[in-house]
Formats: C-alpha cells, sequence, structure tokens
C-alpha cells in the first residue's frame, strides 16, 4: 500500500504543482486511495482471523486480479487528466 500512496501522491502532486493547488490534489488522493486502503486493511485482517479466509489470496483469481493487479500509477494518471490542467 505505501507504494501505491507514494506513487499516487508523486503523480497527483508533482515538485512544480502551485501552492494553491495542493488542498485540490490531496482530495483527488483521499478519493482514489481511501476505499482501497480500507478495503485491503479488512481483507488483510479477515485473512489473518477468519480460518475460511486464510491464503484467499492464493485460491482466489478474482483477489489476486483486485489486490494485485491494482495500478495505482494509471488510476493516479487517469484522474490527473480528468481534473487537473497541469
Amino acid at each position: 500500500m505505501a507504494f501505491e500512496d507514494a506513487a499516487t501522491l508523486g503523480i497527483l502532486i508533482p515538485f512544480d504543482t502551485p501552492r494553491e493547488e495542493i488542498a485540490n490534489r490531496l482530495k483527488g488522493y483521499e478519493l482514489l486511495r481511501k476505499e482501497r486502503a480500507d478495503f485491503v486493511s479488512k481483507e488483510s485482517l479477515e485473512n489473518q482471523v477468519v480460518k475460511e479466509k486464510r491464503r484467499s489470496y492464493v485460491r482466489s483469481p478474482e483477489m489476486q486480479t483486485k489486490v494485485m493487479g491494482y495500478d495505482a500509477g494509471a488510476v493516479a494518471e487517469e484522474y490527473k487528466m480528468k481534473n487537473f490542467t497541469s
């Protein structure tokens, strides 16, 4: 998750971002990341606690795609293109 967060922040708030745009870009970051972070956190905990869910990432192609196949950079780039000029 940390790598996804870093990639998203780096794309949404590049070095030359005007100071007055940072708050809106952070709102975009939260919009993009919160739901996924909550999902991964919940699933990770359940994977440890709920016996039936243990190793579900290994057994479920859908879960592998949802968790490991997610491209945070591409999602952030698309959001940036739609919502910001630079």
